[in-house]
């Protein structure tokens, strides 16, 4: 349960960061930025943890969170968008 809650955090973390904390039109990203800038919002808080960013990445688009562009760049789907997924995947608690 620890290690779902884990993952589950990391992805929240890689969409906030996806999705540049609300900004309207935010950058796609690559990995090493996503990872960057979740590391920097991390320190800031005053936690250093190693981030699993591919594995974040992976259940964001898994769960239709994010998509990635043909040079390999990540951008999360707009708020109504993931909204609506996460209804989705709440209704099918097995997609967790």
């Amino acid at each position: 349960a620890e290690a779902e809650a884990q993952e589950l955090r990391e992805a929240i973390l890689a969409y906030y960061v996806l999705s540049s904390g609300g900004q309207s039109d935010p950058e796609a990203l690559s990995l090493a930025e996503v990872t960057n800038e979740v590391e920097k919002l991390l320190l800031r808080c005053g936690l250093q943890v190693e981030f699993e960013t591919p594995d974040a990445l992976a259940k964001l688009d898994r769960l239709g969170l994010c998509t990635q562009d043909s040079q390999g760049r990540y951008r999360a789907v707009d708020m109504p968008t993931a909204l609506a997924c996460v209804k989705r995947v709440a209704d099918d608690s097995s997609t967790w």
